[in-house]
């Protein structure tokens, strides 16, 4: 992270746009890949959607992605 540049502003998965605040691990185990994001010196509005909730509880589903990337 860089001291002048602590929010992230955009993060892509493969390439392709991840909305997601998390990943779960199955998505890089399996197949690799790579995520890349870049940083912003502002506040942004990046994972502040409610539905892209990390899953919480014992009968949350933590395979699944909240986000499509």
């Amino acid at each position: 992270m860089l001291d002048n540049a602590p929010y992230i502003n955009t993060v892509t998965l493969n390439g392709k746009p991840y909305q997601g605040s998390w990943l779960p691990l199955a998505d890089f185990a399996a197949k690799g890949g790579t995520l890349r994001y870049t940083l912003s010196t502002t506040p942004t509005t990046w994972g502040d959607d409610p539905a892209l909730t990390p899953p919480s509880g014992p009968n949350a589903d933590y395979m699944k992605s909240v986000a499509a990337p």
